[in-house]
């Protein structure tokens, strides 16, 4: 009888990893080699490796040896080892669990915390902004009513040096016109006064004049019977 017809590389690589697996070795491509060499069948990793990754897909075949074939005791033991592993492993991820909650939780806290502080320095800054604002405000019109204040008297001084000048060159015998009295100063009065805002008037050294003649100082008054107003120095 005839040979039958000759397998393929990839009959030949299954063959032998089927054969290296009932054997209860482990499956790889130096055992498998080995067996194809000891059939006179010489094949390299190269040639041999495709066949031998389908081989594995096909028969879902995993390296690790199955528990099933563990003698009783060692598969107790085993057992018992991977029980206390599994604890050992929930232990440290809820420990690090538990350190990465608290280490979130004290970040949060932190960050809370700087948020309130800025809140709070913000707050104060506004409201230190707002306190400085009211007060620069109340300092303005401090400054506008000293300002004021020395302009009116900076202008009482001058006019009550103008009426001393005006006690001073009245006669204190005879009486002189209000409209008269204005010649008698000199041109530097009458430019200060422009420069105080109260030019020199008939009207403005009236009302000067009748306040000083109110308290009695420097010069007397007579209205007469035409209104005229009539001054003449205040006797000693």
């Amino acid at each position: 009888m005839g040979e039958g017809p000759a397998m393929t590389l990839e009959e030949e690589v299954w063959l032998a990893a089927d054969e290296v697996h009932r054997a209860g070795e482990k499956v790889n491509q130096d055992r498998v080699i080995a067996i194809l060499q000891g059939r006179l069948r010489g094949r390299s990793p190269r040639t041999v490796g495709p066949h031998l990754l389908s081989w594995k897909a096909a028969r879902q075949y995993d390296a690790r040896l199955d528990t099933k074939e563990f003698p009783a005791r060692l598969k107790s033991e085993h057992a018992a080892f991977m029980g206390r592993a599994w604890a050992a492993a929930l232990i440290e991820a809820s420990e690090r669990f538990e350190d990465r909650r608290r280490k979130v939780e004290a970040e949060g806290q932190a960050a809370r915390e700087l948020m309130d502080e800025a809140y709070v320095k913000a707050e104060v800054a506004i409201r230190e902004a707002e306190l400085s604002k009211a007060r620069v405000t109340e300092l303005e019109a401090e400054v506008a009513q000293l300002r004021e204040r020395v302009g009116d008297l900076v202008a009482e001084e001058f006019w009550d040096r103008v009426m001393r000048e005006i006690g001073s060159v009245l006669p204190p015998d005879v009486w002189v016109q209000d409209r008269e009295v204005i010649k008698l100063l000199s041109p530097f009065v009458a430019r200060q006064a422009i420069s105080n805002g109260a030019p020199l008037s008939r009207g403005t050294l009236n009302r000067k004049m009748g306040i000083r003649v109110t308290h009695t100082k420097y010069f007397e008054r007579e209205t007469r019977k035409d209104r005229t107003r009539w001054y003449r120095r205040k006797k000693e």
